[in-house]
């Protein structure tokens, strides 16, 4: 696909940035996102990757996400929004990438099959912490493989973090998607921590993967 002049002009910040061009921005536009999870970050995920001009977002429905739909449409009419209902029969495998909240993925609510590029959890602990799970498909892995267990603790509400955590996930999957970032490596950041970097996360943490990760398509939600 070639941009046409009204897309040069929306994406003129994006498309001078020497990593990403014409061919970056024409990869958003043909890429496919699914998005799992009602909190804030997810939220704030959704806007960015909208922005930026990933051409479908899938949103698996929930009272709050069906509200947050809207906003998304009148901000770029490039992107195509559908709404999922609660138990659809969804294949992973048919997204480019995904963004999940990790709360979804250690309750079992995520479904078989993996993004073929890689995915990308937000959690939240009781401490107040957000972290960032970060999985290229590279690693033969999937979010839940790695997702800690939660403690079951309620989540201190946090909306700069989680407006650090949405922003910072959606950069992971416009890296991906523009092919800027070929990482093979499963990493984890904790914001909120006194100092905060990305670490190597041991794939396997959790046995078995609630998913599991190499099955196939399975009903994603409940």
């Amino acid at each position: 696909m070639s941009l046409r002049d009204e897309q040069i002009d929306l994406y003129s910040r994006q498309i001078i940035l020497r990593e990403l061009g014409g061919v970056g921005q024409r990869r958003l536009l043909e890429a496919r996102c699914l998005l799992v999870g009602a909190g804030s970050a997810i939220e704030f995920a959704a806007s960015y990757l909208a922005g930026a001009g990933i051409g479908r977002l899938d949103r698996l429905a929930t009272e709050r996400s069906r509200t947050a739909l809207a906003p998304l449409a009148d901000r770029n009419p490039d992107v195509e929004l559908r709404m999922l209902e609660p138990g659809s029969a969804i294949d992973l495998g048919a997204y480019d990438a995904a963004v999940l909240d990790l709360g979804a993925v250690t309750s079992s609510r995520i479904g078989g099959g993996r993004a073929t590029i890689g995915e990308v959890g937000i959690g939240a602990s009781s401490d107040g912490a957000r972290e960032i799970l970060v999985v290229p498909a590279a690693a033969d892995a999937c979010v839940a493989c790695a997702a800690p267990a939660p403690d079951g603790r309620p989540v201190t509400p946090d909306a700069v973090l989680d407006a650090f955590a949405g922003a910072m996930s959606a950069l992971v999957v416009l890296r991906w998607l523009a092919g800027i970032d070929a990482d093979r490596a499963v990493r984890r950041l904790v914001l909120g921590s006194d100092s905060p970097t990305w670490r190597d996360e041991p794939v396997g943490a959790r046995s078995p993967c609630t998913r599991p990760c190499r099955s196939g398509t399975q009903p994603l939600g409940s």
